[in-house]
């Protein structure tokens, strides 16, 4: 059973996620612009780590990819525990 690809996850679709999550609008307006074009994931980190946001970046990819992680599993059948 394969997992799944980089093109399954969207990163990119997580990184948007968290930046309309965010309640500033200047903030959110900041970051969407720092994601359009070549070098969108550069950018959007460098942007986070500026805005003393790069904690809750992490920890939002990282919630989104263990929602995917879960999900999979429950498609496929699979058992998953927490460590």
């Amino acid at each position: 059973m394969a997992l799944p690809s980089r093109w399954d996850i969207h990163e990119y679709r997580i990184m948007e996620d968290f930046i309309a999550s965010l309640d500033d609008d200047r903030r959110r307006e900041d970051l969407f612009r720092a994601i359009r074009g070549k070098g969108a994931f550069r950018f959007f980190k460098d942007r986070i780590a500026d805005l003393g946001l790069l904690e809750d970046g992490f920890r939002y990819r990282d919630g989104g990819l263990r929602r995917i992680a879960i999900e999979w599993c429950a498609e496929n059948g699979i058992g998953w525990q927490e460590e």
